[in-house]
């Protein structure tokens, strides 16, 4: 994966304190975010992982958009 791709995937699921929330759901730490940024390696596994991330996120969206549509949040 692109450097570039991985930070536009980070920012969409958590927007600017993406990094530590990304770092929490794959178990590691935001050093290591950070380290892959900067080297512009990003492990081929943490594709998978933002996979299911990112289906994890759009459940969560799609729940609230729901309680949205049907004015359930007081």
């Amino acid at each position: 994966m692109k450097t570039e791709n991985f930070v536009l995937i980070g920012q969409a699921l958590f927007g600017e304190s993406w990094q530590s929330q990304v770092a929490d759901f794959l178990n590691i730490d935001t050093q290591e975010i950070q380290d892959w940024i900067r080297s512009g390696h990003i492990p081929h596994w943490v594709n998978g992982d933002l996979i299911k991330l990112t289906d994890m996120r759009l459940e969560q969206m799609q729940h609230v958009a729901h309680l949205l549509e049907h004015k359930s949040i007081a």
